[in-house]
């Protein structure tokens, strides 16, 4: 499931959104999953229907499912906006740069921009430790 999520979320990196619209969006799908998730446990017959399938029959142009855990309206109307927006992007053609096989470029500012490292890892000394007393 979160193979089928990583696309959307990547292409609402593009767009340069604030980080708090960013955190929202990505909590939202968060909190999508979960419901598919508690969907295909209270429904059996949904597990042999593929992950695509029921995430499309979940949200839609009018927004996504209504919320189990009794958030409130403003946080609904946040959710939905965000699950029309993976619905939009999901069922919408997209550009042939947007189709290509080639990887998307790495984002300016991400870890892909750090030249890679070999970290070393002391293991945890289980020796007592001595504090110095105050005068």
């Amino acid at each position: 499931m979160v193979e089928y999520f990583k696309p959307f979320l990547r292409d609402i990196l593009t767009l340069g959104l604030s980080r708090t619209t960013l955190r929202r969006h990505r909590d939202n799908i968060w909190v999508l999953g979960g419901e598919v998730i508690r969907r295909l446990q209270m429904d059996s017959r949904l597990r042999r229907v593929p992950v695509e399938q029921v995430v499309l029959d979940l949200t839609g142009e009018d927004g996504g499912p209504l919320l189990s855990h009794h958030e409130s309206e403003a946080e609904q109307r946040a959710f939905d906006a965000t699950c029309r927006k993976l619905f939009r992007f999901l069922t919408e053609p997209r550009s042939a740069a947007a189709t290509s096989s080639e990887p998307p470029a790495p984002l300016k500012g991400t870890i892909a921009d750090r030249p890679a490292t070999s970290v070393t890892v002391k293991p945890h000394s289980r020796a007592p430790v001595r504090r110095r007393r105050r005068a």
